[in-house]
């Protein structure tokens, strides 16, 4: 049964993949930081605590960079070998600003989740998010055909634009579901909503003001003798964009890991490449290191139609993780 299910999750990947057109993505690393999808996600992890922070810079090739920073931190509350079942709690800073226009949006969010392990073999994860949100443009500095003055633009020429700088900010929420399997296979499948009460509109206009996220998430993990091998497929759709992102993930360990105490001092490499369907392809490299800080860097190379201006050239983005044990678990022998 559980094969049949995996089977039949591919497939449905397959035709997503052949009839959806992709837009870009926040962040290309985007499963090392699963919270910032899936409020249900936010704990769910071995370690007790977990921090995050990326940062990308894209486009620069072709105009003013546009950036993107986030940082997270969760922590597991009240979870223990007697109670596997546990309480997870998060909160993240998330920032973009894009081009000369200095298009911002910030979000400053809390999340919540409860952790139901119901068997030895199935966990189920459900949470909510509340944050506050803003959005804001600024068209000082830009420059307009107006101004071209035969020769060359010149900025102190009236744009006759009328245009002002704006900023809104409100409150938003999200929610989520995560199933995680653990028995013949290893696997996660999640569901979330995002941006329930966010409104998207700048400078007084009402066109698509209100764009809910939904959020398709499944990993599929796979051990082998040299290496461990990670599928990671992300479905997202707003508005009337879909976009569809695939992960394939080489991962070899070496080192020393007691079997009898807690203490893990083993490192992995990793190496990996990521698809965004008719936008990108993302390779990917990284360190672990003793099982606690992982260091990644990824590179979009870009294959969209603006490929004849950026020239492959997409965006750089760095993530940092570190997973922490705040109790003692060693057992003395």
């Amino acid at each position: 049964m559980n094969r049949l299910l995996h089977i039949s999750l591919v497939v449905l990947c397959y035709f997503a993949i052949a009839k959806v057109k992709g837009q870009d993505h926040v962040l290309s690393q985007y499963w090392q930081n699963p919270m910032l999808l899936n409020a249900g996600q936010t704990g769910h992890m071995e370690a007790d605590c977990r921090g995050a922070a990326h940062y990308r810079s894209q486009w620069g090739s072709i105009t003013d960079a546009f950036t993107t920073t986030a940082a997270t931190g969760e922590y597991a509350l009240f979870r223990s070998n007697r109670k596997p079942s546990y309480l997870g709690v998060g909160v993240q800073i998330f920032q973009d600003q894009a081009g000369k226009g200095q298009l911002k949006r910030f979000q400053g969010e809390a999340s919540v989740s409860y952790q139901l392990q119901t068997n030895n073999y199935n966990q189920i994860g459900a949470g909510m998010s509340l944050g506050y949100f803003q959005r804001s443009i600024t068209f000082d500095g830009l420059l307009w055909d107006s101004q071209y003055n035969g020769a060359g633009v010149d900025p102190s020429i009236e744009s006759g634009e009328d245009f002002s700088n704006d900023s809104r900010g409100f409150v938003d929420a999200g929610m989520g579901l995560v199933w995680e399997h653990d028995k013949d296979l290893h696997y996660q499948i999640g569901f979330a909503w995002r941006h329930l009460f966010q409104s998207q509109s700048l400078l007084n206009t009402n066109e698509d003001a209100w764009l809910p996220m939904q959020v398709f998430t499944y990993s599929h993990y796979s051990n082998y003798k040299l290496f461990l091998v990670d599928y990671h497929f992300l479905l997202t759709r707003q508005g009337g964009s879909t976009q569809y992102t695939g992960t394939v993930l080489l991962k070899n360990r070496f080192g020393f890991d007691s079997r009898y105490t807690n203490a893990k001092t083993s490192n992995q490499i990793l190496l990996g490449v990521t698809y965004r369907y008719q936008d990108a392809i993302i390779p990917i490299i990284g360190y672990e290191f003793e099982r606690k800080l992982t260091f990644t860097v990824s590179y979009d190379l870009n294959i969209s139609g603006l490929q004849e201006v950026s020239n492959l050239q997409g965006g750089m983005e760095v993530g940092l993780v570190y997973n922490g044990f705040l109790v003692d678990k060693r057992r003395r022998i």
